[in-house]
């Protein structure tokens, strides 16, 4: 058992030289050492029950998100996540434009392909959550609170319509929040993710849990350092400038 547990967070599994792309190639080493190391995967959920709950997290155990849906997750992510037992939470940006046809994808972003729903439910079927990720991706803060409920909430209701099940967790969009935002959130979810570079510990809110973006493990040699403190030191570290980076370029919006 253990006080502070990682949740990795990727988005398209490719070769990309964008920031949100992670080499397929590192993702299939970290997991086989993930499972080597003897780590389990646990929910979201169960990540706020315990911090609810006052109670450690399960020994060896981390968490995976997917932001966004893009096809790879799917086509990539799941066989993998299949071989080792594991399972993972989707973020969907859900919208009136996704199309409600089972094998039709949703509206590519940043030139990837995207999931369908089809797929979504096949995901949902094995076991991974799906959680919402708003209508259009927006910074919720430079929103009117109106414009914000209609994000968080509406992607919600579209998500839970189509596969008939509840959807409790959220990723905030760029890992943007303001007080209104939070607020909402807060009414409607049972947890949710920021991009705030950190673990999770029994002291975090549930819904503003910092992630471990897979950007710090493109090199799949940190995996192995993930049950010693030293992985610890390295997020620490890396999240110094990460984070006075983001207080700089984000600026507060009320």
């Amino acid at each position: 058992m253990k006080s502070h547990i990682p949740i990795f967070t990727f988005h398209a599994l490719d070769n990309g030289a964008s920031p949100i792309a992670s080499s397929p190639r590192a993702f299939v080493s970290g997991l086989q050492t993930l499972n080597d190391k003897g780590f389990h995967t646990i929910g979201l959920c169960e990540v706020a029950q315990c911090i609810a709950r006052k109670l450690p997290f399960p020994a060896h155990s981390v968490v995976l998100t997917f932001d966004d849906g893009y096809a790879s997750v799917y086509d990539t992510a799941f066989p993998l996540l299949q071989k080792y037992g594991m399972t993972a939470t989707v973020f969907l940006r859900a919208n009136a434009e996704t199309t409600r046809f089972a094998n039709v994808p949703f509206p590519s972003m940043n030139g990837r392909a995207m999931l369908s729903w089809r797929q979504v439910r096949e995901l949902c079927h094995y076991g991974i959550e799906i959680g919402a990720h708003t209508l259009s991706h927006p910074d919720l803060t430079r929103l009117a609170v109106s414009q914000a409920r209609d994000e968080i909430v509406r992607s919600k209701e579209i998500i839970q319509d189509i596969l008939g099940a509840p959807v409790t967790s959220f990723a905030y969009p760029f890992g943007r929040y303001n007080q209104a935002a939070y607020e909402i959130v807060q009414e409607n979810f049972e947890c949710a993710c920021t991009d705030r570079l950190e673990f999770v510990h029994r002291h975090s809110d549930v819904h503003l849990m910092g992630r471990i973006d897979s950007y710090y493990l493109r090199n799949p040699t940190w995996y192995n350092l993930v049950p010693s403190g030293l992985f610890a030191l390295y997020v620490q570290a890396r999240a110094i400038p990460r984070n006075l980076r983001r207080s700089v370029m984000w600026s507060p919006h009320h």
